[in-house]
């Protein structure tokens, strides 16, 4: 039993070699072609590297290159001249006087011929025609209606409504006091009086003292106690200027 038992491991441990032998010549195998494959495809793509680089050079050659980089230059310094130096004198004295010289004369010319811009040219025409014409009298009409006012006797004897200024100084009454100097019943003394009542409604009448029985009350309505005899609240904190300082010169002789 132990024999067969012994034949039975190698025979499984056999197999098992060979199936690792047979994966291995195969994993080689299938390596081996990947690598084949990998460098074709490298090699295709130097070739085709190569042949691009043979169709370039037999198209173009450098001197090709040269020439173009060539015109491109010179086309650019040629723009930039043109732009820097010649387009400003070119917009003033040449395309300027084209346009209002040549095409304002034909454009005008047309458009009274109403070929082009016909309603506004007649517009304008119109505009010019009525602005250049005399302009239309002014009449002058009174704005008065009915007959010319008449003055009858007495009317300029009236009293004017004035106020004379002066009159001696501000103590020219007879019993010292300031004279109002506008006549009496006139607008202004009657507007003094009305400011003057106005202004003793609104003085206020002196608060008369209070009486010392009628007890003190505070704004909510309470009635406030006199203290007499109680005592003051012993936690309420005051200040003794003469234990404060004796604090201090303690502390600082603790301090020295």
């Amino acid at each position: 039993s132990a024999l067969r038992r012994t034949h039975n491991l190698l025979t499984s441990e056999l197999s098992r070699s060979r199936f690792a032998q047979e994966t291995l010549d195969q994993s080689t195998a299938a390596l081996a072609d990947l690598g084949e494959r990998y460098t074709d495809l490298d090699s295709l793509l130097n070739n085709s590297k190569n042949l691009l680089g043979t169709l370039v050079r037999s198209q173009k050659s450098d001197t090709w290159y040269l020439e173009t980089a060539f015109y491109i230059l010179v086309t650019t310094i040629c723009w930039l001249v043109f732009r820097r130096l010649i387009y400003g004198p070119a917009w003033w004295f040449i395309w300027l006087p084209f346009k209002f010289f040549l095409l304002k004369p034909v454009y005008l010319l047309f458009a009274a011929f109403g070929i082009t811009g016909g309603s506004s040219a007649t517009a304008a025409v119109s505009s010019v025609s009525s602005s250049v014409s005399t302009p239309p009298t002014i009449r002058i009409q009174p704005s008065a209606s009915g007959d010319r006012p008449t003055f009858r006797r007495g009317m300029d004897q009236r009293p004017a409504n004035v106020v004379p200024v002066g009159g001696g100084g501000a103590k020219a009454g007879y019993d010292g006091r300031p004279r109002d100097p506008s006549p009496d019943g006139s607008m202004s003394r009657k507007i003094g009086q009305m400011a003057e009542a106005s202004r003793e409604q609104a003085v206020p009448q002196k608060e008369e003292p209070q009486q010392p029985n009628q007890p003190q009350r505070r704004g909510d309505g309470t009635i406030l106690q006199e203290r007499g005899d109680i005592p003051r609240n012993p936690k309420k904190k005051m200040w003794e200027e003469d234990v404060e300082a004796a604090k201090h010169q303690m502390r600082k002789r603790d301090e020295l």
